[in-house]
């Protein structure tokens, strides 16, 4: 576990979005891993192939937008996580 005082400013580094290819069974893939640099992102590439693991299919996509709309889907998303009223 970091400490406190370097997660503090990792935190305040802005991430970057790197763009990671790979072969698998004779094709190419790709994946896109939020880094602070192109080292970094490296780092992120070799961790998930000797700690990653595969949690489940992706449920939602939900648009952060600083609007009433945003906050319906984010009610909408909770409820149906829950499993509570959608309406």
């Amino acid at each position: 576990m970091k400490p406190i005082a370097s997660m503090e400013i990792a935190a305040a580094r802005k991430p970057q979005e790197f763009v990671c290819t790979y072969y698998f069974k004779g094709r190419r893939y790709g994946l896109n891993i939020l880094a602070e640099s192109m080292k970094d992102a490296s780092s992120h590439l070799r961790a998930i192939g000797t700690t990653g693991s595969v949690e489940g299919t992706l449920a939602a996509t939900i648009p952060v937008a600083p609007d009433a709309r945003f906050l319906q889907c984010a009610k909408l998303a909770i409820a149906i996580l829950v499993g509570g009223k959608t309406a």
